[in-house]
Order: structure tokens, then sequence, then C-alpha cells
């Protein structure tokens, strides 16, 4: 996760993206490897740039693929879409509706917290 604070860019997730390229074999000729590099970016380019260099530096260290190969574009935006998802601050749970609850269990509660006070107060003047 560390990668995702240094891609301040885009243009530094796409220079990631051609360093992951330059580590694979390149077939064809130049205008079909810039086709190729066209798609996988096109693939990617709605994603943070954080989450593009992690997985562009996984792909070109073979985390993606177990056979050597570059990964595919699908494969690509799958775990740049998790690094970009593991990212993202979580929402705490809050239910639509605040729950509604008795006077008696009010009562319950608030007795509950006076003997926790209570006994905190006992603790603290016995440590003190």
């Amino acid at each position: 996760m560390a990668d995702l604070a240094i891609a301040t860019s885009m243009a530094e997730a796409k220079r990631q993206l051609t360093l992951m390229f330059k580590g694979f074999p390149l077939f064809g000729d130049p205008a079909e490897l810039k086709l190729e590099f066209d798609a996988y970016w096109s693939a990617l380019s709605d994603l943070p740039p954080g989450a593009i260099v992690a997985a562009c530096k996984d792909g070109a260290r073979g985390k993606i693929r177990d056979d050597g190969k570059k990964p595919t574009s699908p494969q690509l935006y799958q775990r740049a879409e998790r690094y970009a998802n593991a990212s993202k601050p979580k929402k705490p749970y809050r239910p639509d509706k605040p729950r509604q609850i008795s006077k008696d269990e009010a009562r319950r509660v608030a007795k509950g917290l006076g003997q926790l006070a209570a006994e905190l107060a006992l603790t603290s003047k016995k440590a003190g």
C-alpha cells in the first residue's frame, strides 16, 4: 500500500504502466504496441493514480499471473480497483432510522452508567 502515496499524477501512473510493458516481451510493430498500450490505459485511466502504480508494480513483479506473462488489461484493472477500494476510508454504519428505545430501557442504561461511574470513581481512589 505504500505505493499509493507516491503516485502524485496520472503521468506517473502512465509511466509505471510503460515500465511494466517494458518488462515483458513485446510483439508487433510500433503502431500495434501503441494500440495495445492505449487499450490498457483506457481501462485503467478512471482509477486513482496510486492504485494504477501499485497494480503495475505488482504486474511487473509477476504477482498477478503465475505463468510469467504480462497481465491482461482486465486483470490489471481488477488489481488496481482492489487497491483503489482498499484506500477509501470506511464509512461508519449509520442506520436509516435512529433506533427508538423505550423509557424502561433508557432507565436501565442510565442506572448502568451510574453504577459504572461509581465503580470507576472507587477504582481511581484506590489507585491514587
